[in-house]
């Protein structure tokens, strides 16, 4: 879904230790509600935006927004996963959202490979971050592109393939 983006992105601690996350959803280009999960298990909450209450027309336009929002994301394909197919929900769609925000974070700590299971990654690298390590060591470019290599031989999933390329990794 191009329409959708999520802002003002903050984790927190949950549930033992689990992490909980705040969010706000940007539908069309319109903030239109919040986004909150408590790590405590099960959905995600959902809180269309007002202004003055819930009689506010601004909240019945945001609350049809996010309805309409939840429709179409049960209409997407269903997910292949190793234990069968899942229906698509808004929770998923949030869920991926969050999954490149995480990767965009983490882009810049070295090459990200992800899980076998597919829904995390590990970070292959040096205590120093990408830039640091081209900037500090000589080699520092040719130690990352050997990294990536690595990897790539071992058929591992990277995912931050667009980063590295930009900071001269030849994929």
């Amino acid at each position: 879904m191009k329409t959708l983006k999520l802002i003002n992105y903050k984790t927190h601690r949950g549930h033992d230790g689990c992490n909980g996350f705040n969010a706000d959803i940007v539908y069309r280009g319109v903030k239109i509600a919040h986004v909150y999960d408590s790590a405590y298990g099960g959905c995600y909450e959902y809180n269309a935006l007002a202004s003055k209450g819930y009689d506010d027309p601004k909240y019945k336009e945001n609350r049809k927004m996010l309805d309409a929002l939840m429709s179409k994301a049960k209409q997407l394909p269903k997910i292949q996963t190793e234990y069968g197919e899942l229906d698509n929900d808004l929770d998923l769609v949030i869920s991926e959202l969050i999954n490149q925000l995480n990767i965009k974070k983490d882009e810049k700590k070295g090459v990200l490979v992800g899980t076998v299971r597919g829904s995390g990654w590990k970070i292959v690298g040096f205590k120093t971050s990408i830039p640091t390590t081209i900037k500090k060591w000589s080699d520092g470019l040719d130690a990352i592109q050997k990294i990536y290599d690595e990897q790539k031989k071992e058929d591992a999933k990277i995912l931050n393939k667009e980063y590295l390329q930009t900071v001269g990794v030849i994929l």
